[in-house]
């Protein structure tokens, strides 16, 4: 997980989400592919002789011969925080088993979210990593990021704002949405760097009062129009932090360090039209994977099961939500314009699948680099 520290230092069970990706062992399955796992922590007997037994069953052979578990020696010396690239590439001993497994091998390291720190731990191992670090690798794959990709790619998305940066910013751009779509119930906010649902809140137009009785005198031509912005601005200034609800209040106690994170960090804005709440269908994704050839191959869709609105929980494939997406043209349009900002490897979008009243429709949504839990997960129940 190569996340800030200070993102990492608010990861509940930090070193077990590291390690969630056991499932990536059903590589195995070709006989010609050795594994080197990393950990955080030595694994169980109980927890290796499982996954063994698994894949002795899907005729796995040879296991314990083709699979390497590797435990950085220098994790009890170091921060907590810590991610697990960062641990190995201090731990002199670890490399140097890596590197002996590995002499003389086609080897090459497949991150979780790819960093800077898997490309130094590359360099260091003298190993290939599926992976470019570039400018684009580093600006696409925000919140702010994604909507730009979106944009190019011509998905539809929601109403919004991207590169929110500074009170001065995310203040007049927030009543601007608010003065220019009065339809729109709630607006969401969403923090860049985060993931996981954690860096997000929402803010509900009805739970203002100045901005409701606003609106009133606005639809009974009491207020002038060219001053209405300004007046909501001015009223957001002084009660969207108070007014705002935070998703994951054990991370920002408070509106008003969920906006300071915000305007520090970056982030975007996004209606959420009331008939969205009522109307969802699914929240469906597509992940694929981009050869360094730019060949693009190995789609799955699934749909997830959340918690609440934002936050994950489980995931269902193939997804159901949208029955005509044409999943390889989506893949091919996205994939192909990521290949040319020399983008390779795993590739998630996440969408929202919901009913207008008419049909069926969908917005993208985010835009996540790397293999993640599911991905490794459905890898692992393919046939």
């Amino acid at each position: 997980m190569s996340y800030t520290s200070n993102v990492n230092c608010t990861v509940s069970k930090f070193n077990e989400k590291q390690n969630n990706q056991m499932s990536r062992l059903i590589a195995l399955k070709d006989p010609n592919v050795e594994i080197v796992y990393v950990s955080p922590f030595t694994l169980p007997e109980d927890v290796v002789n499982y996954y063994f037994s698994i894949l002795s069953t899907i005729g796995v052979t040879n296991i314990k011969e083709r699979v390497h578990f590797i435990i950085p020696d220098a994790i009890d010396s170091l921060p907590t925080y810590f991610n697990l690239a960062s641990l190995l590439f201090f731990s002199t001993n670890a490399c140097k088993r890596i590197m002996n497994i590995i002499e003389g091998k086609k080897a090459y390291i497949v991150p979780g979210m790819p960093s800077s720190a898997d490309m130094r731990l590359s360099l260091y191992l003298e190993c290939p990593i599926l992976y470019i670090e570039n400018e684009a690798s580093s600006a696409l794959f925000t919140k702010s990021g994604a909507k730009r990709v979106f944009e190019i790619c011509e998905l539809a998305t929601p109403i919004g704002e991207w590169d929110i940066r500074g009170r001065d910013v995310l203040f007049p751009k927030l009543a601007s949405l608010i003065a220019n779509y009065s339809s729109i119930d709630v607006w969401i906010l969403k923090i860049d760097n985060e993931f996981a649902g954690r860096g997000t809140a929402y803010f509900q137009i009805n739970r203002s009062k100045h901005l409701v009785d606003l609106k009133k005198d606005r639809q009974m031509g009491n207020v002038e129009p060219d001053k209405y912005e300004t007046l909501v601005e001015g009223i957001l200034r002084s009660t969207l932090h108070k007014k705002m609800e935070v998703v994951s209040k054990n991370i920002y106690k408070s509106g008003e360090e969920f906006i300071s994170e915000l305007i520090k960090s970056g982030g975007i804005i996004e209606a959420c039209p009331t008939f969205l709440l009522s109307g969802i269908i699914g929240s469906p994704a597509i992940s694929f994977f981009i050869e360094p050839d730019g060949n693009i191959n190995q789609y799955i869709s699934y749909d997830k099961v959340s918690a609440n609105y934002f936050n994950t929980i489980a995931a269902i494939s193939p997804q159901n939500s949208i029955p005509n997406l044409n999943i390889k043209l989506m893949v091919d349009k996205i994939g192909n314009y990521l290949y040319q900002q020399d983008i390779i490897g795993y590739v998630t979008v996440e969408f929202i699948a919901f009913n207008d009243g008419k049909k069926t429709l969908f917005w993208a949504i985010d835009l996540q680099l790397g293999m993640t839990d599911l991905i490794a997960n459905s890898i692992f129940q393919s046939p």
